[in-house]
């Protein structure tokens, strides 16, 4: 047979390594890989993106294995694992797919894209162009609620999303709208988590393992940390910063920056919101609202009043107003 000395074994070393010191008597016991003793012994090379080479018997490899999972079916030396395409999937002829990946019916997935090794997506699922899809991430399954029963909802995700690794995303259920929705140019860093029915807007950023509950709704431009989490059907404001480790269980007005577990507003984004480009003058008037809010001692009702009166003149305090007036689970306080 033939020995690819490059091969790396059990002990960390490559099979050259191995046995170039060895002596043997039989000179046609051990040959290099380009001068083998026989061409065809029954051993098939193989390598992928989990190993560099290894050895297959191919008498356990069957032509149907050979036929639907390997790029080179044919190859006598070695093939590379290719990823699983549902036919009733319709993804766009530039769509790179790495390999392993697994791409469910009724996945519709736009031009652009590019999908790494080892990433499932399941349908009803219809995702836009130019997105990044990272290894491990799951996009589309079902939902985690015990009241799902097969109902086939939706996932929906823009144009210029990066989904890093291990990220999951579910469906929707028929108790709420019955789609999961994700924007465009939103980051979604490794091992965050987006839970069934949650709405998120654009230019989002989940640090690592941020997690969202069922029904939770997420404004434009805002940035969780690292760790935070959002309790199901709250809602979070544009422009919001939620910092590292907070836990969200109410609703958090447009620009604040909230801390802590259970989360309370600690100050505005300004940082953020000069980066968006909001004047001096409207960040201003944005702390003066944040401090008559939550600073002066008013009750709530007398407060919106007041921030009503501002905002008649101050555009950029209309959707701070509007958001407390329609807050569901009250506002972080």
């Amino acid at each position: 047979g033939r020995v690819r000395t490059g091969a790396f074994t059990v002990s960390g070393a490559t099979v050259g390594e191995n046995y170039k010191d060895a002596r043997s008597l039989d000179t046609n016991v051990i040959r290099t890989y380009d001068n083998p003793l026989k061409q065809n012994a029954g051993l098939l090379v193989v390598s992928g993106n989990l190993f560099s080479s290894a050895l297959v018997k191919t008498s356990v490899i069957s032509d149907e294995f050979r036929g639907r999972y390997l790029s080179e079916p044919g190859h006598e030396d070695c093939f590379v694992a290719r990823a699983v395409v549902s036919p009733q999937a319709q993804v766009a002829a530039d769509v790179q797919i790495g390999p392993f990946s697994v791409i469910g019916a009724d996945v519709v997935i736009g031009s652009g894209t590019w999908i790494g090794p080892h990433a499932v997506i399941n349908g009803p699922t219809r995702i836009g162009r130019d997105n990044k899809i990272f290894q491990f991430a799951s996009l589309g399954d079902a939902p985690q609620d015990k009241k799902y029963n097969g109902e086939p909802t939706r996932l929906e995700i823009g144009d210029r999303n990066v989904f890093r690794e291990s990220v999951t995303v579910n469906r929707g259920t028929t108790h709420d709208k019955g789609v999961t929705r994700i924007g465009n140019d939103n980051l979604l860093m490794a091992y965050s988590h987006v839970a069934h029915d949650c709405q998120l807007g654009n230019q989002i950023v989940m640090a690592n393992c941020a997690t969202l509950g069922g029904h939770v709704e997420i404004g434009d431009w805002v940035t969780m940390g690292g760790l935070c989490a959002v309790h199901q059907f709250t809602k979070v404001g544009a422009h919001c910063f939620i910092a590292h480790h907070a836990a969200v269980t109410r609703d958090v007005p447009p620009y604040v920056m909230a801390v802590g577990r259970p989360a309370e507003p600690h100050s505005i984004n300004a940082v953020g919101l000069q980066r968006r480009g909001f004047t001096p003058a409207q960040i201003l008037n944005i702390r003066r609202a944040y401090r008559l809010l939550y600073r002066s001692g008013l009750k709530l009702k007398a407060a919106i009043e007041e921030l009503e009166k501002a905002a008649a003149t101050q555009p950029e305090i209309v959707p701070f107003v509007e958001f407390i007036k329609h807050s569901s689970r009250s506002i972080v306080r």
